[in-house]
């Protein structure tokens, strides 16, 4: 099953029940069945996909069969979508399909088309493709009463590649006892390297344990960053208030004018003046304005507000 993709590039959907047909002249790029691969979307108190990466492991840890994965992991909005996938049984699989590395121009996960199923597609007689809150879903075709079958617009562009040095880690044997030789001239330093590390981490552990320990940090530092996040959000919420606060109470005030009310409700500091006229007003807020903090005014029942959200 394939498609022609822009000009001397098709389209290849790879799954373990779907037939191929490759003709070894052209190049593919080959999208990845949902079944070859793992996907979670979570919001998540981190700011670079790197460091997400860098916790896939774990994240993944309950859900995943023994075996040796490889991640990837890329933003969607707010949001973060992580893959686990094993690159060993993607390259069996396209040599029991009998597609060569060589006609390979890219690889991409079913994630990738999700933009393009606005209904059930159908993969095979059995199985179809479906998009639910985000997530592309290989499911029974019985579940649904119809289905299109699958086709890729041509001018869209395919995002997020796996790149070609991810799976590509067969090698030949000439190479390979090149590597063991290296591996093996360094042996006897890191054993070496490896006792003094381990002295190392008993000693950084205990600090940890007692850094934790005074300042009642969290176990994780997911956990952490999360507290931290919330203690920049009051704190810039609570200096922005500080300075227009200031800012409204520096007002050069006449006689029979006075501040009513001061309020803080749902990031809002609102500011009631009694006595100020239209003709006035640029008075009352020249501070705000000489400090650019944004406001709005209005007035309600004769009295003069001032609105700074925070």
């Amino acid at each position: 099953m394939f498609w022609r993709f822009k000009e001397e590039v098709e389209i290849l959907f790879l799954d373990t029940c779907t037939y191929v047909d490759v003709d070894t002249t052209k190049k593919y790029n080959i999208i990845l069945s949902p079944s070859l691969y793992w996907v979670k979307k979570l919001s998540l108190p981190l700011k670079y996909t790197h460091e997400v990466k860098k916790i896939a492991p774990s994240i993944f840890e309950e859900i995943l069969p023994d075996g040796n994965y490889n991640y990837l992991v890329y933003k969607d909005g707010d949001e973060f979508l992580l893959f686990a996938y094993e690159d060993k049984k993607i390259l069996e699989l396209l040599e029991s399909k009998g597609v060569p590395l060589s006609v390979v121009k890219g690889l991409y996960f079913a994630q990738s088309i999700v933009d393009r199923l606005d209904e059930p597609y159908r993969v095979n007689d059995e199985t179809l493709l479906v998009e639910k809150e985000g997530i592309v879903l290989l499911l029974p075709i019985s579940w649904y009463e119809a289905a299109k079958p699958l086709k890729i617009e041509e001018n869209k562009r395919l995002k997020y590649p796996l790149k070609l040095q991810q799976y590509g880690h067969i090698v030949k044997s000439a190479t390979l006892y090149k590597v063991i030789a290296l591996l093996g001239v360094f042996s006897l330093l890191l054993i070496f390297e490896y006792v003094v590390l381990l002295k190392q981490q008993e000693h950084i552990t205990a600090l940890k344990d007692e850094l934790f320990t005074r300042y009642h940090l969290k176990p994780t530092m997911m956990q952490n960053r999360a507290i931290l996040a919330s203690y920049e959000k009051k704190y810039k919420e609570q200096k922005e208030l500080r300075q227009a606060t200031i800012a409204l109470l520096k007002s050069s005030l006449k006689q029979g004018e006075y501040i009513e009310s001061i309020l803080v409700e749902k990031s809002v500091l609102k500011v009631t003046f009694v006595g100020i006229t239209s003709a006035e007003k640029r008075r009352v807020i020249a501070n705000l304005s000489k400090a650019k903090i944004p406001f709005k005014t209005e007035y309600i029942d004769n009295k003069f507000v001032v609105e700074v959200k925070l």
